[in-house]
């Protein structure tokens, strides 16, 4: 469903710094369009100087993606895109000891993976909490990065919603509740009464 691309400069230099939460326009001159296109793809990963790394959906309906299609189909590794510099005003910009609240549904996760690696990389003060959703585990990338991330940081939580879990996704291992109606009353709860919302910097992103 989402494929992740790690791009570097073909001279060998150093890329172009950004901000966890920034992101990045993609040219390219598919087949199956008559012009060239160009999309804005989140950054899914922190800063490191060398490499940008983009995570893509492939788009199939109700209309199939001319980029997103293209990518996983046609560029290869070893393979040669245009970019455009990062940019973007939604960027990671906390204190060290402020609660983070990151809140992502689906591919929005992108920019949320971005941040939460910057804030465990930074070795963040204030708890953070990740609360993600999306259909179901098929559905659910980074799944295994972002528990590792939340052990790595001694004040991290991590909660996941499956939309309709599958037989092969497990309660408590996979995902923590599931179906809409019940998400959305959680959801309140949550922010009602555990995460102490008054001090807390909140970025969302969702589609």
């Amino acid at each position: 469903m989402i494929t992740s691309f790690i791009l570097a400069p073909t001279d060998g230099k150093s890329i172009m710094d950004y901000k966890s939460g920034q992101y990045i326009g993609v040219h390219v001159d598919p087949t199956m369009s008559d012009n060239k296109e160009i999309r804005q793809y989140s950054l899914s990963d922190s800063p490191n100087g060398k490499t940008y790394r983009i995570s893509v959906k492939r788009e199939t309906l109700p209309i199939a993606g001319i980029v997103s299609n293209y990518l996983h189909n046609d560029v290869e590794i070893g393979g040669y895109i245009y970019l455009i510099p990062p940019a973007g005003d939604f960027f990671l910009d906390v204190k060290e000891t402020n609660p983070v609240v990151l809140l992502s549904g689906g591919v929005g996760l992108t920019p949320m993976v971005s941040m939460f690696n910057q804030l465990v990389k930074n070795n963040h003060q204030g708890s953070i909490h990740y609360l993600h959703a999306c259909l179901d585990g098929k559905h659910h990338a980074f799944s295994s990065h972002v528990k590792q991330l939340a052990e790595l940081h001694n004040n991290a939580t991590v909660t996941t919603w499956y939309q309709t879990p599958e037989k092969a996704d497990k309660l408590g291992c996979d995902y923590d509740h599931a179906g809409s109606k019940q998400s959305r009353r959680i959801y309140f709860t949550t922010r009602n009464t555990l995460l102490f919302l008054w001090s807390s910097s909140f970025y969302a992103s969702g589609k």
